[in-house]
């Protein structure tokens, strides 16, 4: 096959049948985590008709909201139709890292261009620490980001090396529509640029085109100015979880952990519970490699520009989750795309040994890769599976039994729930939504007692915690404890005046237990004063207009 085309077709068939043979086994399984919340529990998904309402669901990430909204008009909450459309994206950014790849080593002048560009992108395309992304639905954030993100490249290395302007054009276009998938767009210009100084210009940043670059700013300026006037933060709108110097030196070594999953994927989980760590001489010496290496790479970047590329592109991909403090100190999730940097390094490497070993290498990893991959599926098919394994690699880590008692709860499993959350309370006895779900799995086992001494042991720690309150109230009105049921709602509208449950279930009890109508109206009224848009607001309306009509 000396036609270049058919060449390049052939390879991007070759990657298809890959992602569909390492992701075969993943179609069936359940939604999973946060599924729940972002696909189940977002009921604006359901209204395609109503694209306005959609787009706002996450003014962040409205592109991302409206294919669920296609999806859910596709096949309902059918998870096999979902999983699907992710193992299609994770094909089509294979053949995307595909051509990336080939115009990567075109431009550096990497003889048998196609070869490295095809050896990097089957081993990203099936690589397991890709798992996360695509067997997880609500990872297909990050598969999104990075169709556009691998799109706008293509065609500004196109723009490089043949001067389309066309392709300038697209490439910065496509830029916008990342930008409205996931925030981490905003390296996008950084890795447009790093492409051109890297492997076009050997390193020289006098060469650089600069007066190309000039939408970066303007996209960029706009970019921060929206989420300013819409969260009044250029970052994260919620208040900081840690301490940014805190949070550097955890990520240095979380990068490191990363890179082992990369090279070596053992030990992959749901949920790595990494401790938040200050200077210490682990965290000074992973930081200090990191330094070391990118400084290598810098040095390098003429003689090894791909080597120096990947390692940059490794970095610059991930910066986002390493400057912002997030919930979790690390996720699979968010090394999706940075994982193509480490793909190009081995892809680099490989490409130096002759031609018949170095397909023979690069089958053994491919193989190696859909058989881990598979596997990974196995571990994702259920809540119960996912979290189980968390626990198995966390034993001690308190979030990861809460998860797993979350789980069975979530499946109808009361006891084993009971006893994870049990696990949890034991390891970290201040985690307030432990004993809130306990307690729940108690009154659901007919455990009464148990269920209002959790609630209450989880007062005694904060009394001010608004669900265990709310809880409690709700216990006592079935059973027709009716002061202590208007106690417990008083004191969650006294410490939380914006909670709709306790003003709904409060309404519910003046108008089914009490007969007093008119205190019941107040309360449904007060739900649609704080411009609530749940499903509480229309079933206090409908309410309002039965006593008053």
């Amino acid at each position: 096959m000396r036609d270049p085309l058919v060449r390049r077709v052939a390879s991007a068939v070759l990657l298809i049948v890959l992602v569909a043979l390492a992701w075969a086994n993943g179609l069936h399984g359940e939604f999973t985590y946060d599924d729940k919340v972002e696909v189940i529990g977002n009921p604006t998904i359901r209204f395609l008709e109503n694209w306005r309402e959609v787009l706002s669901y996450n003014l962040s990430r409205p592109l991302l909201i409206l294919t669920y909204s296609a999806n859910y008009e596709l096949a309902g909450m059918d998870p096999f139709t979902w999983h699907l459309v992710d193992v299609v994206l994770q094909a089509i950014n294979a053949v995307l890292a595909l051509l990336v790849g080939e115009a990567v080593a075109e431009a550096a002048g990497v003889k048998r261009s196609l070869r490295f560009g095809l050896i990097a992108a089957a081993l990203w395309a099936v690589h397991p620490l890709a798992t996360e992304s695509v067997s997880y639905v609500t990872g297909r954030s990050e598969q999104l980001v990075a169709t556009f993100y691998l799109l706008a490249c293509q065609r500004w290395l196109r723009w490089l090396l043949e001067e389309d302007r066309t392709a300038w054009a697209q490439a910065w276009a496509v830029l916008v529509l990342a930008a409205f998938t996931k925030e981490v767009a905003v390296t996008l210009p950084i890795a447009m640029l790093l492409l051109e100084v890297q492997v076009l210009r050997q390193g020289a940043v006098s060469k650089v085109r600069w007066r190309s670059y000039w939408p970066a700013a303007v996209l960029l300026g706009f970019f921060f100015l929206l989420r300013w006037w819409l969260y009044g933060a250029l970052t994260s709108p919620m208040p900081l979880l840690r301490d940014p110097v805190e949070h550097l030196w955890t990520q240095s070594e979380v990068v490191w952990r990363y890179l082992q999953l990369s090279v070596v994927p053992v030990g992959q989980s749901i949920f790595h519970d990494h401790p938040v760590t200050g200077l210490t001489p682990r965290s000074g010496l992973a930081l200090a490699g990191l330094v070391v290496l990118t400084g290598l790479a810098l040095r390098d970047r003429s003689r090894a520009p791909i080597l120096a590329l990947g390692w940059l592109w490794c970095l610059v991909v991930l910066l986002p989750a390493t400057v912002v403090p997030l919930k979790e100190t690390m996720a699979e999730h968010r090394f999706y795309l940075s994982l193509l940097g480490v793909c190009w390094v081995a892809g680099a490497l490989l490409a130096r040994l002759p031609a018949a070993g170095a397909v023979g290498v690069t089958a053994a990893l491919v193989v190696a890769a859909v058989v881990a991959t598979q596997a990974r599926n196995e571990a994702w098919a259920t809540e119960v599976s996912i979290w189980t394994e968390a626990t198995h690699r966390n034993p001690t880590s308190g979030e990861a039994w809460y998860g797993l008692g979350d789980a069975y709860r979530l499946s109808g499993d009361l006891v084993p729930a009971a006893e994870a959350y049990e696990r949890a309370l034991a390891l970290d006895p201040e985690m307030l939504d432990g004993w809130t779900n306990l307690g729940i799995v108690r009154v659901r086992m007919g455990q009464g007692d148990a269920a209002e001494a959790a609630w209450k042991k989880a007062l005694r720690k904060s009394p001010t915690y608004c669900k265990a309150h709310n809880n409690l109230a709700l216990y006592y009105a079935r059973g027709d404890e009716l002061e202590l049921a208007l106690r417990e709602f008083r004191t969650t509208l006294q410490y939380c005046p914006e909670d709709v449950t306790a003003y709904y279930f409060l309404g519910r009890l003046y108008e089914e237990k009490l007969g007093e109508l008119d205190k019941a109206v107040q309360q449904y009224q007060a739900i649609l004063e704080l411009e609530d848009d749940s499903s509480y607001a229309e079933d206090a309306r409908q309410r309002i207009l039965n006593l008053t009509w």
